[in-house]
């Protein structure tokens, strides 16, 4: 785990102490999990064999507790596959940082079984995690993008949601010299047009952390659980897809899951699904002049999202750009 802030040592203790209190458990072993970079995480093992998670939200991202734990609660009754939260820093033991924890659940990550994985075992894995957004979407909320707690967005409409992502990205492209100009000059356009775009009917959640290190599954390669809600948005489901071409183009991994996903052939949708690649690229730019809260580098976006620039100059071939 990366050293910044100097927490490394502290936050080992706390999150012994914090899940000892919260389960009435004494803890045999506390070890830092090394996944993932926007959170400091630890699995602690208590003396009744369960093994938890604990997440420390980072200052800068410790708003995130207003509405992660409230929502993984709200999937959980609906009997979607999501970790059980057991506490959290509103409630719970006090801590300098804002917290979440949850039952460990049983199985691996996606990521370490990506390259064995049969194809028919990924037809199948792409069923069920379409069939668990497509739930998640069902849930209702008020508004549109970043969510203020778990029923509530922070814009009151798609276009502002889109053109507030879209200008926090760009200003900080321009500001930073992050991409070539061309490039720059296409992102303009498309921020142009943005109105001319159709999102189908909105529905509820769009889970925006779609990444092989947060599908969790069994022996059988079958979904176990989806884990990491932060990122989640209140937008059209149709998202996912876009944000799941930004990160795995090319891959067996989207073709299965965009061959799963239902009437997603149309010129208009294929539209969007790289309106929204080009969306979680600039989401991510929007903060490239900031440190990753636990002192990561930070991967150029062309090689963290490779679908970003084709998805890009599609949609500016197709607008005669």
């Amino acid at each position: 785990m990366n050293s910044l802030f100097g927490l490394d040592e502290m936050l080992k203790s706390v999150a012994s102490r914090i899940v000892c209190d919260v389960t009435g458990s004494s803890v045999i072993s506390t070890s830092p999990v090394f996944k993932g970079v926007m959170t400091y995480k630890f699995e602690v093992e208590v003396d009744d064999g369960h093994f938890y998670i604990i997440r420390f939200y980072p200052k800068s991202r410790g708003d995130i507790i207003r509405f992660e734990p409230d929502l993984i609660r709200r999937f959980r009754l609906l009997g979607l596959p999501v970790p059980e939260v057991i506490a959290d820093s509103r409630l719970g033991p006090k801590a300098e940082l804002e917290y979440m924890v949850y039952k460990m659940v049983d199985g691996v990550a996606l990521s370490e079984r990506i390259s064995s994985i049969s194809k028919v075992e990924l037809k199948e894995l792409s069923k069920q995690l379409v069939n668990v957004l497509l739930a998640v979407n069902s849930c209702e909320v008020s508004g549109w993008g970043a969510l203020t707690n778990a029923y509530q967005a922070k814009c009151d409409s798609w276009i502002g949601f889109m053109q507030d992502s879209f200008k926090g990205g760009m200003h900080t492209v321009k500001r930073m010299g992050l991409l070539d100009g061309a490039v720059t000059d296409q992102l303009e356009c498309l921020y142009a047009n943005l109105e001319s775009f159709s999102p189908s009917d909105f529905g509820g959640f769009a889970w925006g952390d779609i990444a092989l290190a947060n599908i969790i599954v069994d022996k059988t390669n079958r979904l176990t659980a989806l884990i990491d809600f932060e990122g989640v948005l209140a937008i059209e489901p149709l998202l996912n897809v876009g944000y799941c071409f930004a990160a795995y183009k090319g891959t067996a991994f989207f073709d299965s899951f965009l061959e799963s996903w239902p009437n997603s052939n149309s010129e208009e949708e294929r539209k969007l699904i790289e309106l929204y690649a080009v969306l979680r690229a600039l989401r991510i730019l929007r903060y490239a002049d900031e440190s990753l809260p636990c002192g990561a580098a930070r991967t150029p976006v062309d090689k963290l999202l490779p679908g970003f620039l084709p998805a890009l100059s599609n949609l500016n071939d197709r607008n005669g750009q």
